[in-house]
C-alpha cells in the first residue's frame, strides 16, 4: 500500500507540473494574442490612410505603394518579433547560444547609422565592453534574433521620435562585479506616454533574466537603460 501511496504521489506531482506548464502556454498564448491585436493596429492604420490618400490623389501614388509597401515590411517585422518572444517565453525556443553583445550592438549601431545619416540625426555610442578580462569573454547565453531585435526596437524608437540636429546615445559597459551588461538608449525627442513603453523589448529583455528601466527624461526625450547577465566563457572556446 505504502508503494501505490508513493506512485499516486508521484503522479499527483506530475499532473500539478502539466497543470503549471499548461497555464504557462494559455498565458503566453494570451499575451501572444494581446501583443498582436496591439502591435499590427498602427501600421495597419497607416496603410488604410496611405489607400485612401492614393485614392483621394492619384498625383500621389507613388509616395503611398512606398508606404503601404514599408509598412509591410513592419508587419512582417512584428509577426517575427511577437512569434519569437512567444517561443523564447514558453520555453520552446531551441537558439540559445552564447552572444558577443559588443558584436550585436555594432551591427544595430550600423544600421542606426545608416537611417540616421538620412534624416540628419546624430548617433553617439561609447561601448566600453571589455573583450578580454583575463584571458576570458562577458557573454550572454540567449537568442541572438530575439536580443537584436529588441535592441533595434529601442534604437529606432529613438531614431522616429528625434529630428534633425537632435542626438541619440548608445552606450554599454560590462560591470564585472554584478556580472552585468549595463546598456542605456537615450534621446532628445519628445518621450512617449507610459502605456507605449516599449512592452515587446521589454518581454525579450526579461526573458533573458535582465531588466529594464524607461523614461521620460526631465529635458526632454526618452531614456533607456538596460541590465542583462553575463558568464565569462574562457575566450579560446
Amino acid at each position: 500500500i505504502g508503494r501505490r501511496r508513493d506512485e499516486i504521489a508521484d503522479l499527483a506531482r506530475d499532473f500539478d507540473v502539466m497543470a503549471v506548464r499548461l497555464q504557462q502556454l494559455i498565458e503566453a498564448r494570451d499575451r501572444l494574442l494581446n501583443d498582436v491585436s496591439h502591435e499590427l493596429r498602427s501600421p495597419l492604420a497607416r496603410m488604410q490612410l496611405a489607400v485612401g490618400l492614393a485614392r483621394q490623389k492619384p498625383d500621389r501614388i507613388e509616395g503611398s505603394l512606398d508606404r503601404i509597401e514599408k509598412e509591410t515590411v513592419r508587419l512582417d517585422e512584428l509577426v517575427g518579433e511577437l512569434l519569437t518572444l512567444s517561443r523564447a517565453e514558453s520555453g520552446a525556443s531551441q537558439n540559445q547560444t552564447w552572444l558577443d553583445i559588443d558584436h550585436l550592438l555594432g551591427r544595430v549601431v550600423s544600421d542606426a547609422r545608416f537611417e540616421a545619416d538620412a534624416t540628419g540625426i546624430k548617433v553617439q555610442t561609447n561601448l566600453a565592453i571589455k573583450r578580454n578580462w583575463q584571458g576570458e569573454v562577458p557573454v550572454v547565453i540567449g537568442n541572438a534574433e530575439l536580443l537584436r531585435r529588441a535592441f533595434e526596437n529601442i534604437v529606432r524608437n529613438a531614431l522616429r521620435h528625434s529630428r534633425e540636429g537632435q542626438l541619440v546615445r548608445i552606450s554599454a559597459e560590462a560591470d564585472m562585479d554584478q556580472k552585468v551588461f549595463c546598456i542605456t538608449i537615450s534621446d532628445q525627442g519628445p518621450g512617449i506616454p507610459a502605456e507605449q513603453l516599449l512592452s515587446i523589448a521589454r518581454r525579450a529583455i526579461k526573458a533573458h533574466g535582465g531588466e529594464i528601466a524607461i523614461h521620460n527624461r526631465d529635458e526632454g526625450g526618452l531614456h533607456v537603460q538596460i541590465t542583462l547577465p553575463f558568464t565569462l566563457r574562457v575566450q579560446d572556446e
